[in-house]
């Protein structure tokens, strides 16, 4: 997700700060629940106006992110709340690479 954000030093901290990093030279985006939930609507928002085909009972959407600082605990403590809007989508999963129950079902109400 992060090869459209812009990172700033606000936002970004070097590995040093994660020892288990400490062999690489990288930056990491710190994400905030702002960035997440504008970022997760903006992949909604492109894939709900380019379904071909149809129609079909249901349109399903599956984000994936590898992000390191969105842990289980971070993103449904982010999502707590979130509703997020689309016009043909019926179900929006986010699914994290790693940890155990890494899978989100996204809270959509029907764009007016």
């Amino acid at each position: 997700m992060t090869e459209e954000m812009k990172i700033s030093p606000a936002t970004a901290t070097p590995a040093e700060d994660y020892p288990s990093l400490n062999h690489l030279r990288v930056m990491i985006l710190l994400w905030d629940r702002a960035q997440l939930l504008f970022e997760l609507q903006a992949r909604i928002d492109a894939k709900d106006r380019s379904w071909k085909g149809g129609p079909y009972e249901r349109y399903v959407l599956v984000i994936h992110t590898d992000e390191f600082s969105l842990d289980r605990e971070t993103v449904a403590r982010f999502l707590q709340g979130a509703t997020f809007q689309t016009h043909i989508l019926t179900d929006v999963f986010l699914g994290l690479s790693f940890g155990t129950d890494p899978i989100f079902r996204l809270h959509l109400l029907p764009r007016a």
